[in-house]
This record gives structure tokens, sequence and C-alpha cells, in this order.
């Protein structure tokens, strides 16, 4: 937020600075030839050169309001993407399947609708098979879906919180975001990570 509130700041500088050129060019070096007796900077200032207190509130209305609306609007824009988020949650830890020779995760999507759901990234063996995360094209509100996992650990010295693997998933407007599958040691219990916009 601070970088647009200085973009706004540098462009009103840039604005005021590039018209008040053109005043003291056309004020001083024109209407006045025989500067540099020209009165500009005498005191008190005159209103025809430099213009009156109501012009100069107009500015500074103007730069104020426009400070505003780009907030106000940059603001709006990020509740907006928020309430597109999708948001997913572990549906049912890592189970033996004795049928698939794995274990099977699911995975419940509680808000929102995503699109285009797959692995990008896979940390030790807990994902067996790429096939046991084939690219999901939709998946809608309250629908889940399935992880075939070995539900095995990366080996060596274990830290408290140990990253899975990585999906990512697109919301309806195509913004991209990805969510990490986390094993916590301590609770021995798996979870998801907060969704972070993806950097295309």
């Amino acid at each position: 937020m601070k970088n647009y509130d200085n973009l706004v700041l540098v462009i009103a500088v840039a604005i005021l600075g590039f018209f008040g050129g053109i005043a003291f060019v056309n004020n001083w070096l024109v209407l006045n030839k025989h500067y540099p007796e020209v009165g500009m900077f005498d005191v008190p200032f005159k209103a025809d050169v430099w213009g009156t207190v109501s012009d100069w509130a107009i500015v500074l209305i103007t730069i104020l309001t426009a400070r505003y609306l780009v907030k106000t609007f940059i603001e709006q824009k990020n509740i907006n993407k928020a309430s597109l988020l999708p948001i997913f949650k572990i549906k049912q830890q890592p189970v033996w399947d004795s049928k698939r020779g794995c274990s099977i995760m699911r995975i419940l999507l509680v808000k929102n609708t995503a699109y285009y759901i797959a692995p990008s990234r896979s940390y030790g063996k807990f994902l067996l098979d790429p096939a046991g995360f084939p690219l999901i094209m939709y998946l809608a509100e309250s629908e889940s879906f399935e992880i075939e996992c070995s539900g095995i650990l990366p080996s060596g010295t274990v830290p408290t919180i140990v990253t899975l693997m990585r999906f990512s998933f697109k919301d309806v407007s195509g913004n991209t975001y990805f969510q990490e599958i986390t094993y916590h040691r301590w609770r021995q219990e798996y979870s998801l990570s907060v969704p972070q916009a993806k950097i295309e």
C-alpha cells in the first residue's frame, strides 16, 4: 500500500512541477522580456502570476482526492480478490488403503471454486507417483479430491514442521496460488499452509 501512496505523491509532484515550470517560463521569460526585474518574487505575491488561495486549495483538494480514490480502489480490489480465494482444508488424514497399496489423503474445498489444481513440488517420498495427484480442471465448493501418498516422512533429522508437498490452483479470476502440505511432528498430524499468491 505504501508503494502506491508514494507513486501517487510522485505523480502529483511531477504534475505540479510540469505546470509550474510552464507558468514560470511563461511569466518570466515571455511576458517579462526585461528579466530578472519581473516582480515575480515580490511580497506579497501577485495573484495573477501565482494564483489565488482558492486556486491552490483546488489543487490541494484534487491531489488528496486522487490519493484517496487510488487507495480506495486498491483496497476494494484486495477485498474482491480475497473474497474469491478458494479455501481448502484437510478432510481426512492419510489412511492406508490396502487395495491401492498406499495411503489416501482427502482435501476439501470449503469455499468458492478452484481451477487447475495440480502438484507443483514434492519433497521426499510423500507423493509416490505423479498419477497419484492428477490435474483437476475444476472443483466446486464442498467437493473434495484425493491424493495417493506414502505417508513416509523424510529421513534424517526431522524438524518440528516438515513440508511434504506443494500444490497450485487458480481462482475464478485466474489468479494463481499455492499451498503446502505440512506435517507437525509434535501433534502428529498433517495440515495446510496459508494460501500464497504465486508469482508467474
